[in-house]
């Protein structure tokens, strides 16, 4: 776990220091969504975290967010990248399996 995290502020501080100049363009075309797993919105505030900090600062963030039922991981992604409750995409579990496919819906992409 502590590794992952490690990993992700890394990976944010990397993004922070080469993408100030294309966050500030009106016109971008790309949009880099992070979603970090079990994490109280809280948590990223009350804690020393100064690269997901720049990062809120730069970008866009929500502290009342909500996620889905059931809320897992799998389910939740699919509700973010396509707007719709999992009643409606289908997707309850927590695992892939093979032959599972891709959402038949349309997505953020």
């Amino acid at each position: 776990m502590r590794q992952i995290a490690l990993t992700l502020l890394l990976l944010c501080s990397v993004i922070v220091l080469f993408s100030n100049q294309a966050l500030a363009q009106e016109n971008s075309k790309y949009a880099l969504i992070i979603t970090i797993d079990g994490l109280r919105p809280d948590a990223i505030t009350e804690q020393n975290s100064p690269n997901l900090l720049e990062l809120i600062k730069l970008g866009s963030y929500s502290p009342t967010a909500k996620t889905v039922d059931p809320p897992k991981t799998l389910p939740s992604h699919t509700s973010l990248v396509t707007g719709l409750v999992p009643k409606k995409h289908l997707t309850f579990i927590n695992e892939w399996i093979d032959g599972m496919g891709h959402t038949k819906f349309e997505t953020i992409f």
